[in-house]
């Protein structure tokens, strides 16, 4: 029984190790979306959300464990809000939030636009943490959020994943 126990984190590794070569070795898909003015690569095997309400736009990851890794992106009019003024609001939401706290902020690009990247993590009753990364951008009026959700314990192995969705986003308009 404890070897079976003890077997159990290591299957789940392997699983993620295997996913993440095999995304490596596929051709990812270039999602576009050119209302609101942007492409980025969907890993292989992630499939898109189809039933999120606009502006939202949701990517489902496999599910290991009975959790789904995912990555969305959400976009708003940003009207005369800066960078600074955007990410003050997203933090407000988080201070705010009793299930939600903020690991690290820092500075990053998104396709060459300024950018702020939140880290938190997410802990609700009933269910597993999250580990989650944004990335916050303001671009030609608009606000984005790229946000990617996981395991905390799947997070070293899916950064990766995370890091070449992000590499991958353009702007295209």
């Amino acid at each position: 029984m404890r070897q079976a126990l003890a077997r159990g984190p290591l299957i789940t590794l392997f699983l993620l190790l295997s996913l993440s070569v095999c995304i490596a070795e596929e051709k990812a898909e270039r999602y576009s979306s050119p209302q609101y003015g942007y492409s980025l690569e969907v890993p292989p095997g992630w499939v898109r959300k189809t039933d999120m309400p606009r502006p939202y736009v949701a990517f489902l990851g496999p599910v290991v464990d009975n959790y789904q890794t995912n990555f969305s992106i959400y976009t708003e009019p940003a009207a005369n809000k800066s960078l600074a003024q955007f990410v003050k609001v997203a933090r407000k939401t988080i201070a705010g939030s009793k299930i939600v706290r903020l690991k690290s902020s820092s500075q990053t690009t998104l396709s060459g636009t300024p950018a702020v990247a939140l880290q938190t993590l997410v802990t609700e009753a009933g269910s597993q943490p999250s580990a989650v990364r944004q990335i916050l951008a303001v671009h030609k009026g608009r606000g984005y959020t790229l946000t990617f959700t996981t395991r905390p314990g799947d997070l070293k192995v899916l950064t990766p994943v995370f890091k070449r969705v992000l590499s991958s986003f353009r702007w295209e308009k």
